[in-house]
């Protein structure tokens, strides 16, 4: 009798024992899924936080065309780089031109052995090793099938896609690139479609590489009136090039300059709890009136 009553004893505990087990099992996914969704809700608020710059932007650039048809650096869309407290949390942003810096997209298109020499110049500009220079430009060759070499025996081998850039990071691929050396590329050249380049806002840099025949010192007294004055025009700048160099303004193709810019990119990042979002939106000004739409959007988790 005893011992009946000890093997009941024994059968209880195992099942408290196991009721226990379920009950911790239980409580842990549910608390596993309180936190899925404490993060899930803070992830939206954070990318909202980042849709409320773009929302900034957008106005910006609209409120922009009441003035001159140009583009510059005096502009209020260059002057909106904010880093504010939002809410429980902070976003920080710039509105950059795409169309002040060189289009590596030029690379992939027709006639790209003169614009290969105009990026090589760039990039050697800018502190980049020849070595680097090259494999961006075979990355992006003109076939869109960069060599292979360099990406095979990698611990991952990938195969290179090459061809038209939708971003800059993508180069981060391209053998022998460094985080440094993609970050000082950046300053000067970007992920754009082949347009115009507004001469009231590149740096001396992306000027220097596409007007080889112009002497820099020439090229740094154009940005010095620049900055006193922008462009009303292209012809405006031509004639300023003639009269600081011996260069023929006629040797420059004109129909690769602009005073206005249509191309724009919003370089943002929000922080809210231990949340940390990056995103950058390409907008464009379109249509008739010109008005700023966001072309597509590229968001990073850090």
């Amino acid at each position: 009798m005893r011992a009946q009553r000890g093997f009941v004893l024994v059968n209880a505990l195992l099942i408290v024992a196991a009721l226990a087990v379920v009950a911790l099992v239980l409580l842990s996914r549910a608390q596993a899924g309180r936190t899925r969704l404490a993060l899930g809700q803070e992830w939206m608020q954070t990318d909202l936080y980042l849709d409320g710059f773009d929302a900034l932007a957008l106005t910006v650039l609209d409120r922009d065309l009441r003035g001159p048809a140009l583009d510059s650096l005096e502009d209020e869309w260059a002057a909106t780089a904010l880093n504010v407290e939002l809410d429980r949390g902070r976003v920080a942003g710039r509105i950059v031109d795409l169309q002040g810096r060189y289009s590596l997209n030029r690379l992939t298109g027709s006639g790209s052995g003169e614009m290969r020499a105009e990026f090589l110049a760039l990039a050697e500009a800018v502190g980049l090793s020849v070595a680097q220079a090259e494999a961006v430009a075979d990355f992006l060759g003109t076939d869109g099938t960069p060599p292979l070499a360099g990406y095979g025996g990698r611990p991952i081998p990938i195969h290179p896609r090459g061809g038209t850039l939708v971003a800059i990071d993508q180069l981060r691929a391209v053998p022998g690139m460094t985080p440094d050396a993609l970050a000082r590329l950046a300053q000067v050249a970007a992920a754009a479609p082949d347009v115009a380049i507004n001469v009231n806002t590149a740096p001396a840099a992306v000027l220097m590489a596409v007007l080889p025949q112009v002497p820099a010192a020439a090229i740094r007294e154009v940005l010095s009136n620049r900055a006193r004055d922008p462009y009303p025009s292209v012809e405006a700048f031509l004639l300023t090039i003639g009269q600081a160099s011996d260069a023929d303004p006629d040797s420059v193709d004109e129909t690769r300059f602009s005073v206005e810019s249509n191309w724009f990119m919003v370089e943002a990042s929000a922080t809210l709890g231990d949340t940390i979002l990056s995103r950058h939106t390409v907008i464009r000004r379109a249509g008739a009136e010109r008005r700023a739409r966001v072309e597509y959007r590229i968001r990073s988790r850090e």
